[in-house]
């Protein structure tokens, strides 16, 4: 009888609590004028500091960039890179 008290009350604890949940994905906003929330004025430092779920964000401008992306996403968890709502970014890859 104990244990299934024990058990029950387990079970009660884990739907109050919840399981743990994975680190929340951010989303980093690169910004050529280094405006408010800018997290970097280069695409490449965004994409170094990319994890799976994040999501990369350009606004305006003109990027003398060659990218590289070293670690990709996973099916569910994609990495994302796209420009910042309303914004229209050149990516002229000559680095």
């Amino acid at each position: 009888m104990l244990n299934k008290l024990l058990r029950i009350a387990a079970i009660t604890v884990t739907l109050l609590c919840g399981w743990p949940s994975p680190a929340a994905a951010a989303t980093r906003i690169v910004d050529k004028a280094n405006g408010p929330g800018t997290f970097s004025t280069t695409i490449q430092a965004c994409l170094n500091a990319m994890a799976p779920g994040d999501v990369c964000q350009v606004k305006n401008g003109t990027y003398n960039e060659m990218l590289t992306l070293n670690v990709g996403g996973t099916s569910v968890n994609r990495k994302t890179i796209e420009n910042f709502p309303g914004h229209s970014p050149i990516v002229d890859g000559t680095g």
